[in-house]
């Protein structure tokens, strides 16, 4: 851990920029080199989506075999592949610049400015302070959680929950696998690799591959820059919504999905650039129909589901429809001149490749999903689960929909009660996507430059994953369906970059309406980054911190304790109960911590809750020995005053005070 402003922290920094050339831009480049893209720009960024997936692929194959060591292998053969191609790299390198004086400025501007933004929520996360260690916003939760995971699997692989050493369940954790990777064999900090190193790199490659993918749409630049607007500047509408409802503007209700804090969930983010990269390819298979597009853009999605479930999803879902599109197509071409049997053979052996892709895509998915998820318990029928949320008190407050809806139920008015509903679903859509519900459908510019394929693999999902975030809920995480809404947002903002730059150029009305898009649009952003910069700022001492009192406990553990030890906080330590971070500071595995999260994730600790209730409510240091060791914990962290502290004296041959400084006390098992 460093300071913002000590040279270790830039020197790293630049030692990952190399790291991520050598082990994703690299490798990335000599798979992509086999599809006839021309553009060497989108070569390159193609070249991070399908290197970040390679990267974590074999991290996951090396890692269930058992070789780990044969990443360095895999590093090897690449640079040597490379060194053979180096002459054909540095020749359109050369013409590279000529190909960035042509990118739109005003994009470019854009990009850079969401860059900052996007950067902005984390980068003040996991530095070393005067006073200790700080995190921010929930990157003293969710973030401590990814750095637990990270930590893990840099050191040990299948994956294991850091809170209750026990394998990890019901989590896409690819994201943290990419990350791990670069910490086993590049030796850099966990810490500034999750919250400052990978932000910016990852949202570069994001909004360059949105400008990409709209140019290759065929939108005009107008339209990318109206995309790189909605990705880096959305927001929803909760807050025009409560204007209307109550004559006030608060943003207290939910915020599933904003450009500024897309890297409080680094999962998502990691996804969403590899999605949208892997659109491009895709775009290009249905327009050349040269396979090896196919080949690429199935690759890259079929990973999706490692990193984000959802994104895989919708990917699998989008394929799906498409390729049913295509064979109901290639069917219908045939069946008229050789009969209906020998048309419909005909038929699916025309899409043979469609279909061949599908299954290995499937196959992929499956392989990836189902050894740390198959006990997740997917989905329920739920009905109006957010938009009950929405209009309940703490967000909307839509106390007469409520009342109103229950007078109909109660008395069995059907009608009444689906209009009540459709009213509810009405408000959850405008709250969730706000502007960008604008593009809830294509333009006929759009339509036609996309064709019937490509809008039969965005428009069915988009309206399927609605239905879902509407009317289910998740086993594992109940609410975490706003994911449904967060991907499908990403579809809306780009269709409606498209209305955006048609109506733009509508006289004075067009301007007019652009104006009133923007300021409508930009709202939570402006909230979201005030308040982020109060917080760093004026009310710094409100984030959360591990003192420098705490930081000299975990050192200690983790300098003068066996790698295999047990360490323990007290059962009422309030961070542990959320996120295993004393797990992340002492490197050491715990008996329970973050029980909070481990809970969403289906894990059973209730047992494990109740025997440490049992354990700190001890009161001599024989018993409290004795469960140690029945719990084979090796040691305890504590306070020495308040309700974190022993409720005994610490005596021999039981216990011992291991370290202690003038808050804390590390009392060791001396039973064990």
């Amino acid at each position: 851990m460093y300071s913002f402003f000590d040279i270790h922290f830039w020197y790293y920094f630049l030692y990952f920029i190399g790291a991520f050339i050598l082990s994703i831009i690299i490798p990335g480049y000599i798979l992509q080199r086999y599809v006839p893209i021309k553009s060497f720009s989108i070569q390159l960024l193609i070249s991070c989506s399908v290197g970040i997936g390679m990267w974590a692929l074999q991290g996951y194959v090396f890692g269930y075999l058992g070789f780990r060591f044969l990443t360095y292998v895999y590093l090897v053969v690449f640079l040597i592949l490379f060194l053979k191609q180096k002459k054909e790299f540095t020749l359109k390198l050369s013409k590279l610049k000529k190909d960035l004086q042509k990118i739109d400025k005003i994009a470019l501007l854009i990009i850079i400015f969401g860059v900052i933004l996007q950067t902005f929520p984390t980068f003040a996360s996991g530095m070393l302070y005067v006073d200790g260690v700080r995190f921010f916003h929930v990157n003293a939760t969710d973030g401590i959680l990814h750095l637990g995971y990270i930590q893990s699997m840099a050191q040990s692989f299948p994956p294991q929950e850091p809170g209750i050493n026990s394998p990890l369940v019901n989590y896409h954790y690819w994201s943290d696998l990419v990350i791990a990777e670069f910490a086993r064999i590049w030796h850099l900090p966990v810490m500034h690799l999750f919250f400052q190193y990978f932000v910016p790199v990852i949202s570069l490659t994001t909004g360059l591959s949105v400008y990409a993918l709209m140019r290759t749409w065929g939108g005009s630049k107008n339209v990318a820059r109206w995309a790189l607007f909605l990705l880096f500047f959305s927001g929803d509408a909760t807050y025009l919504l409560m204007y209307i409802l109550h004559q006030q503007i608060a943003f207290n209700a939910p915020s599933i999905d904003n450009g500024i804090l897309q890297f409080m969930n680094m999962p998502h983010a990691m996804a969403k650039m590899v999605f949208i990269s892997a659109l491009i390819p895709l775009y290009e298979w249905i327009k050349t129909k040269d396979i090896r597009y196919g080949v690429l853009s199935v690759g890259i999605l079929s990973v999706l589901v490692g990193f984000k479930v959802y994104y895989g999803i919708f990917a699998a879902i989008g394929l799906v429809c498409m390729g049913a599109y295509l064979i109901f197509e290639s069917i219908f071409h045939t069946y008229k001149k050789t009969g209906v049997l020998q048309g419909f053979i005909l038929g699916l052996w025309q899409q043979k490749y469609m279909i061949l892709l599908l299954i290995v895509f499937g196959v992929i998915g499956v392989i990836i999903y189902f050894p740390a998820n198959k006990a997740s318990g997917g989905l329920f029928y739920s009905p109006l689960e957010w938009p009950k949320l929405f209009l309940g008190a703490g967000a909307l407050n839509f106390e007469d929909w409520w009342l109103r809806r229950q007078v109909y139920e109660q008395a069995h008015n059907l009608t009444a009660v689906v209009f009540y509903d459709s009213i509810a679903i009405v408000i959850t859509l405008i709250a969730v996507y706000g502007t960008r519900l604008l593009g809830l459908l294509p333009s006929k510019e759009l339509a036609r430059k996309l064709g019937p394929e490509m809008l039969s693999f965005f428009i069915p999902t988009v309206l399927i994953f609605n239905i879902l975030g509407l009317y289910t809920l998740q086993k594992s995480g109940l609410f975490n369906v706003y994911n449904f809404f967060v991907v499908s947002s990403i579809i809306l903002s780009f269709f409606a970059s498209f209305w955006l730059s048609r109506i733009q150029k509508i006289k004075i009305f067009g301007a007019i309406f652009c104006l009133i898009f923007i300021l409508l649009t930009i709202p939570r952003i402006y909230y979201e980054g005030r308040e982020l910069f109060i917080q760093y700022t004026a009310e710094q001492k409100t984030s959360d911190i591990v003192p420098n009192s705490e930081l000299e406990v975990f050192e200690y553990l983790k300098q003068n304790t066996n790698k295999n030890s047990i360490v323990q906080t007290h059962i009422k330590n309030p961070w542990d109960q959320v996120t295993p971070y004393s797990v992340f500071f002492t490197d050491r595995n715990s008996y329970l911590t973050g029980t909070r999260l481990l809970e969403t994730h289906n894990q059973p600790v209730k047992e494990r809750k109740e025997q440490l209730e049992t354990l700190f409510a001890t009161q001599s240091s024989k018993d409290f020995s004795q469960l140690m060791t029945q719990l084979n914990i090796d040691y305890i962290i504590v306070k020495k005053s308040g309700d974190q502290a022993l409720l005994f004296k610490i005596e021999k041959p039981f216990l011992q005070i291991e370290f202690e400084n003038n808050e804390y006390i590390v009392v060791k098992n001396l039973s064990k």
